[in-house]
């Protein structure tokens, strides 16, 4: 005569009915542990409704999962603002915008008026006739020599100028296309004035850009001496 305990083996040697009761042993069994469960034996950790932890695809615009979010280490650099791009495209947009990149143009850290040899690189700019209106844009700089960030406007105004108000607009592109990339506004009296405007935030110029100045006066039909400080590289 079988014993209690024979009995309850011979009970869990039973196969588990193809139709189970919602949450039941058999269910959790059936049901839920046993599409875990590949080929190996091993339990999955993921489930056809488990976020998935790899890595996507570089540049990926899907918005999912975290991973899209988070992003892929080769993801495009990104410095607009958008709804497809992931926090690794932006941190490297931003890290462009504020770290300069490499270059083996120029020594470390230099300071340059770029493409002169000894020459003050001034620029006559003449505003236009009518007053606080900019004249039109004359080149500072034909191509920038290496990726550089704009530091300082120097200014000079010469001969006897009335009091007036002043402004400079520093641009980059090409003739007739040029965007404005910086603006200053200062008053100057009666005399000769010259200046230098630090700017307070850098702001990047890349290799090869061709970079012009606009100017414009209280007045109307004056002329402003205007030149540039760019800062090359940190490193070689």
């Amino acid at each position: 005569m079988a014993t209690e305990y024979q009995r309850e083996v011979a009970a869990l040697d039973v196969a588990i009915p193809a139709s189970n009761t919602v949450d039941s042993v058999n269910d959790i069994l059936l049901d839920q542990i046993k599409p875990r469960l590949p080929a190996s034996g091993t339990i999955s950790t993921i489930a056809a409704s488990d976020i998935p932890l790899a890595v996507p695809a570089a540049n990926a615009t899907t918005n999912t999962d975290e991973r899209d979010v988070v992003g892929n280490k080769t993801d495009a650099a990104v410095s607009t603002v958008g709804t497809t791009n992931s926090i690794i495209a932006y941190i490297k947009g931003l890290l462009g915008m504020i770290v300069p990149s490499r270059t083996a143009v120029t020594a470390t850290g230099v300071i340059v008026e770029d493409g002169t040899s000894g020459t003050p690189s001034i620029v006559a700019v003449a505003t236009n006739a009518a007053a606080n209106t900019f004249g039109s844009w004359v080149e500072l700089d034909t191509s920038a020599s290496a990726d550089s960030w704009l530091r300082g406007i120097n200014v000079g105004l010469s001969g006897n100028w009335a009091n007036n108000t002043n402004v400079i607009e520093i641009g980059t592109g090409a003739a007739a296309s040029e965007a404005s990339k910086a603006r200053i506004s200062f008053y100057t009296a009666a005399g000769i004035f010259t200046g230098l405007f630090t700017l307070s935030i850098p702001i990047k110029i890349a290799s090869g850009t061709r970079i012009a100045a606009r100017t414009a006066c209280g007045g109307g039909g004056q002329t402003i001496q205007v030149g540039i400080s760019i800062y090359q590289s940190l490193e070689t």
